[in-house]
């Protein structure tokens, strides 16, 4: 038998002769690891769901969620800082809403309705039961407070007739058997043990029964184990016409948790379910919680618990209170361990009022992976329109929303504010290099535009004059260095220890290190090549992998970050000029 023919290409065997064409798309990604940062928000609020971590893209979406509260002037600046079209805010927040709300609830027909927010604005929430105009029933749930309302139509599930003496059919939610009765005896069951038994399924089987036939005139995708369920002895008979079988609790239950409009409900006993009936405007109650609420370190600390699962960069607490900062602050800490492996920086500033001694005296007892902010800038509230101040927090928000929306090669220092103006106006020389030494991000004038500016971004590090620690831009390079190189060597955790591998990682370690070289192409890179004896140096130089030949792989590299250009020497000789006529 002669022997194979032809080519492989891709793991097939091509035998008849031609061009084939393959192409590798791999390199359209771009040349980049994504380098802008995630903010982590904690605060009260009127809305959104406690203890859990919601995500915003835009300031309307938080505000359609959060619906009111200090939070969202403070939301407005961290998306929109600056009103520079170059300098943009934050794209992503993680927000968990902290305290304890509760949801509004009413029971109607023995169906216990739920507002699917939590908070006292659910008290605004109200169902309505009455006779349909298409479907037997219509249940109307009304938001009054928001002028919303939406109707759910329910009715019949099933038309079935028979010609067997007394038919009858009968639902046992709890065993989830469905059971074809005739004169009294059972003569076909059929499980539905998943919600993928639906009344189309239903009917089909119910009409492959001798002398039955069904028809769906409910939602044919509706699970059975929704179907109302009365019990043997009332259950409908079914005579040689087509009997409607309802299903119009069951069927709403199943309606609500699809919608996720305003409510859920439940029954009060599970598994039974029985026909509605007319009910009046009922509202919900029971429900409380607004942004107002007292909050204890607990809240905070078990708000802190929930946003440590999320993958942030920048950590802000909607608040001024010097505790809770400083929970914060120990939380953060807690989180840039080698362990933990999520490098945060905690962002915040004082209260209105503050002074330059009490800023410089606040900022040096968080030292390390935190950005203190001083000097408030008045803006406009979001949804008062009215003129507001925040103090150094305020400010502190929109340094966020810059830092957050840059790349991390990119220097927050300079920047501009969105501002009506600023809280002190005018501040020293003296001031300004007071709170610089002591670690104080200042927001000042810009002399030349006139515009809030932010001074120069450090953090509150007192370790010396490392800029790799004192500035934001160096922290975050870091942080952005650490990142990286556990995103693309983490798969390499459980390779066999070998050369093969060794290889692998090396080139795993360049190609990040080759996309972290900032350039025209590539504006989020975070190294830099220098510049010497007339030639161009590389960005990062003698990466070397090596192993202890048992389990442990150590890589290391000199890398060259990108520094902040903060100031500008310049040295003019002035020469008499000479004149000789």
């Amino acid at each position: 038998m002669p022997g194979p023919i032809g080519i492989n290409v891709g793991g097939v065997n091509v035998v008849r002769p031609g061009v084939i064409t393959t192409i590798d798309a791999s390199a359209m990604v771009p040349d980049t690891l994504g380098n802008l940062g995630v903010v982590g928000v904690l605060a009260t609020a009127d809305g959104g769901v406690p203890g859990k971590v919601l995500e915003f893209r835009s300031f309307s979406e938080a505000a359609g969620v959060l619906r009111g509260g200090p939070v969202l002037s403070y939301l407005s600046r961290i998306f929109n800082p600056s009103g520079d079209p170059t300098v943009p805010g934050a794209g992503l927040v993680r927000f968990v809403r902290i305290g304890a709300p509760t949801q509004a609830t009413a029971t109607i027909d023995g169906l216990v309705f739920t507002s699917i927010d939590y908070g006292r604005h659910t008290n605004g929430i109200s169902v309505q039961v009455a006779v349909g105009a298409y479907a037997p029933w219509d249940v109307t749930v009304y938001k009054r407070l928001d002028g919303v309302q939406r109707t759910f139509s329910v009715g019949n599930g099933l038309l079935v007739s028979s010609t067997a003496t007394t038919p009858k059919v009968v639902f046992d939610h709890v065993a989830q058997v469905a059971s074809l009765y005739a004169n009294g005896a059972v003569v076909a069951t059929m499980a539905y043990p998943t919600d993928s038994v639906t009344l189309a399924n239903l009917a089909a089987w119910i009409s492959t029964q001798a002398g039955w036939t069904a028809t769906v005139s409910g939602d044919p995708s509706m699970p059975v184990r929704y179907m109302d369920n009365p019990v043997l002895a009332s259950a409908p008979a079914i005579l040689a016409t087509p009997t409607a079988l309802p299903a119009s609790q069951g069927a709403l239950v199943w309606q609500l948790s699809n919608a996720q409009f305003e409510v859920t409900a439940a029954l009060q006993t599970p598994g039974t379910y029985a026909t509605l009936t007319v009910a009046p405007e009922t509202y919900l109650s029971g429900a409380n919680g607004t942004n107002a609420d007292t909050v204890s370190s607990t809240d905070w600390t078990n708000g802190l618990t929930v946003l440590a699962s999320a993958d942030v960069q920048f950590v802000f607490l909607c608040t001024t209170d010097t505790s809770a900062q400083a929970l914060a602050y120990q939380h953060v800490l807690a989180m840039r361990t080698v362990t933990a492996k999520r490098n945060r920086i905690l962002v915040l500033g004082g209260p209105v009022g503050q002074t330059v001694a009490q800023a410089a005296a606040a900022a040096p007892t968080l030292p390390g992976p935190v950005v203190y902010v001083w000097n408030g800038s008045v803006s406009y509230n979001p949804l008062t329109g009215l003129q507001e101040q925040l103090g150094g927090h305020g400010s502190a928000a929109q340094v966020l929303g810059i830092a957050a929306g840059s790349y991390v090669s990119t220097p927050a220092t300079g920047k501009p504010l969105l501002s009506l103006g600023l809280e002190n106006a005018t501040p020293s020389d003296t001031d300004i290099s007071t709170l610089l030494i002591a670690g104080v991000t200042p927001i000042t004038l810009n002399p030349v535009t006139g515009q809030a500016r932010v001074e120069q971004a450090i953090t509150t590090w007192q370790g010396g004059a490392n800029v790799a620690y004192r500035k934001l831009l160096g922290l975050r390079i870091q942080d952005a260095i650490a990142a990286g190189f556990n995103q693309v060597l983490s798969s390499f955790v459980g390779y066999p220890l070998d050369l093969s591998t060794g290889q692998l990682i090396k080139l795993a370690a360049a190609k990040f290190l080759d996309q972290s070289v900032r350039s025209a192409q590539n504006p989020g890179g975070f190294l830099t090549p220098g510049y010497q004896n007339g030639q161009q140096t590389d960005a990062w130089t003698n990466l070397q992998v090596t192993t202890d030949g048992m389990e442990t792989w150590a890589i290391s590299v000199t890398a060259s970050p990108v520094g902040e250009s903060d100031y500008i020497t310049v040295a003019v000789k002035l020469a008499a000029a000479q004149i000789s006529l």
